[in-house]
């Protein structure tokens, strides 16, 4: 956040500093904070902001890039972050998204069906829902719900329970569990399971990014 990051494409390329910091989905890379607070913002492919963020600065789809007309005002909002409420995500990823995307239009409401499943999975993150179990609690078929589900959400529904999994094991660590401790709390299988789901989420090993100084904040969004 005030200080460049290191990053490279590939194991053989060299490492180059950047003050920010595009990396388009499925693009090969590395990255090096060396211990500084970094703020990570993550779009879903299948999402209207990343199509519009892509647009909106020019960004190449195969490379990693340094977007020039992106400004560090958005950074202020973060330094307020306490926890990892749903509602707190909203709103300042909101505001972020409006820094960023002065033309993005209204945010979406969401299908009130989808809103209930998404309140269901937050209530209990550790829970392994099935597709059937949130279909029947909205009166849907599976089907029709994952069709809805991604449609609204702009990601699947497995991969956005995974993001609340994950939320939860950051908290989890924070009050002094152990990784295997805290994966099993937050739902995962074990502990591999969960560090490939974060490998495979955020593109990083666990050990990158948890921290048990309450540090790390996962906010989501059920808007943008």
């Amino acid at each position: 956040m005030h200080a460049p990051i290191r990053a490279r494409e590939t194991a053989g390329s060299a490492w180059r500093h950047y003050e920010k910091l595009f990396v388009p989905g499925g693009v090969e890379h590395a990255l090096s904070f060396n211990g500084q607070a970094v703020a990570v913002l993550f779009f879903e492919e299948q999402s209207r902001i990343y199509r519009e963020f892509l647009i909106r600065y020019s960004l190449p789809k195969t490379c990693l890039s340094a977007p020039q007309e992106i400004t560090k005002a958005w950074l202020a909002d973060t330094d307020a972050l306490q926890g990892n409420h749903p509602q707190q995500g909203d709103a300042l990823l909101e505001k972020i998204a409006l820094q960023l995307l002065p033309n993005l239009g209204e945010f979406r409401q969401l299908d009130p069906r989808v809103l209930r499943a998404i309140e269901i999975m937050q209530a209990q993150p550790d829970r392994n829902f099935t597709a059937q179990e949130l279909a029947d609690s909205v009166c849907l078929s599976a089907s029709r719900l994952s069709v809805l589900f991604a449609a609204n959400m702009g990601l699947p529904l497995r991969r956005y329970r995974v993001w609340l999994r994950l939320r939860s094991i950051v908290g989890l660590i924070s009050q002094g569990m152990s990784l295997t401790e805290a994966a099993l709390m937050a739902g995962f299988s074990d502990s591999a399971h969960f560090s490939n789901s974060c490998r495979k989420l955020l593109g990083i090993k666990p050990s990158d990014v948890l921290r048990t100084d309450g540090s790390l904040r996962i906010l989501l969004s059920t808007r943008l």
